[in-house]
């Protein structure tokens, strides 16, 4: 967990591999906002996929190659054929 100077508390959860797979903002209040990520690799492990979701279900995925370099970034709303995310 985390707290600004503001004292808003960012909460993040993690995997065995240690990638973040949720994240919490302004945990534990009304304007609590949660984005959940799902990470997978290729059989090459090359590239690298990240889908975040946020609490709206709008979607976003990044691409990265082997070093984690961004490759291409995808950004979609619930109105969006989700065809990318297979």
């Amino acid at each position: 967990m985390e707290k600004d100077t503001q004292n808003n508390i960012t909460r993040y959860g993690s995997n065995k591999l240690r990638q973040i797979i949720s994240n919490t903002l302004n945990f534990n209040t009304q304007y609590e906002n949660r984005m959940e990520y799902s990470w997978s690799f290729l059989q090459s492990g090359i590239p690298i996929s990240v889908i975040m979701t946020d609490t709206v279900g709008n979607k976003y995925r990044i691409n990265m190659d082997g070093q984690g370099r961004l490759v291409e970034k995808y950004y979609f709303t619930q109105q969006v054929p989700p065809m990318v995310f297979k």
